[in-house]
């Protein structure tokens, strides 16, 4: 059984200001001397999607993960699946508006009015959990999160298979370093 949580908490003696930590001048400035096709590191954190039932303390989640400074559809899947006309060329999500670069680095431009930096991802993710700022194992919480929490790691095979590559737009006001 879980262990009981407290009121809600915001983990402000954490960030400066709740989570904007980095903005897209900022990440375009820190990788700005890499070239195409260089790998970075990226670390997040952001609220756990949890039940809207869910009235204990603060679940975050902190991700690092490692990218290619690329467009996606130059991604070796991608492309050849678009040469071989398996698949149509890569299309924006529904929820962007554009598309935009600073420098060497792509971004997204939200309908949300965010602005999204887009990560083509390699290896899998190092993923830690807090409540209230404090680490945890995800076993503690895992009862309170949504489903989309809770999924299955992707898979890079079956997703090359399909003419794609593992990719993400990740909420600059999310994201803690860029290396």
């Amino acid at each position: 059984m879980p262990p009981y949580f407290p009121k809600p908490y915001f983990p402000q003696n954490l960030y400066p200001s709740p989570y904007i930590i980095m903005d897209a001048v900022s990440i375009s400035n820190t990788l700005a001397d890499r070239k195409a096709g260089s790998f970075y590191s990226v670390t997040m954190r952001r609220p756990a999607k949890t039940f809207k039932t869910y009235t204990g303390g603060v679940i975050e989640k902190e991700s690092t993960m490692t990218g290619i400074l690329c467009q996606y559809a130059n991604r070796a899947p991608v492309k050849n699946a678009v040469e071989d006309g398996i698949r149509p060329e890569p299309e924006l999500p529904s929820h962007i508006q554009n598309s935009f670069k600073i420098g060497n680095v792509n971004f997204w431009a939200g309908k949300n009015g965010k602005t999204y930096l887009t990560l083509c991802a390699v290896g899998k993710p190092k993923v830690q959990w807090y409540l209230d700022g404090e680490p945890i194992k995800k076993e503690d919480v895992q009862a309170f999160l949504l489903a989309s929490e809770t999924s299955k790691p992707i898979d890079k095979e079956e997703t090359e298979e399909k003419g794609q590559a593992v990719f993400f737009g990740i909420d600059v006001e999310n994201i803690l370093s860029v290396r």
